[in-house]
């Protein structure tokens, strides 16, 4: 492997002994210096056309920014709407669930009061049964 890499570099291998073929070959790998690339012409000061060309692509991309901040604006602004919907019509659900929570409750008081007034009733009627058939309820009509 390290022999291949000093024939890339140019170097013979007859020249080099080998036990010491890839000490050598790290050896020219460190010593050689990189291949030097072609130094580019200097740059040239740009014309009063292409200026104007350069400035017209910065603002286009910076109008085509705008623009899109503007649409998300726009859409954050519809679903915030969506959303001011959607509270309003929980606001008018949970005020009937209220109303109608309200009307359930008086509801069902009345009928446990009506329940509890036949109860006392069917009692008070099941006494004087009771006590009717003992003599009692002469007693007690006689004390009322």
């Amino acid at each position: 492997m390290g022999n291949r890499h000093a024939r890339d570099r140019g170097v013979r291998l007859e020249d080099v002994p080998n036990e010491d073929a890839e000490l050598v070959d790290w050896k020219v790998m460190l010593q050689s210096p990189p291949p030097a690339a072609p130094k580019p012409a200097p740059p040239r000061p740009p014309t009063h056309d292409e200026k104007v060309a350069q400035l017209q692509k910065q603002v286009d991309e910076v109008k085509g920014i705008a623009l899109g901040a503007i649409e998300k604006v726009l859409e954050r602004q519809e679903r915030l709407e969506d959303v001011e919907e959607r509270a309003e019509d929980i606001r008018y659900m949970s005020e009937s669930m209220v109303e109608g929570s309200k009307k359930l409750s008086t509801k069902k008081k009345w009928e446990y009061r009506k329940w509890a007034c036949l109860c006392w009733i069917m009692c008070c009627i099941l006494v004087v049964f009771l006590l009717g058939g003992s003599g009692a309820l002469s007693w007690f009509m006689g004390w009322i």
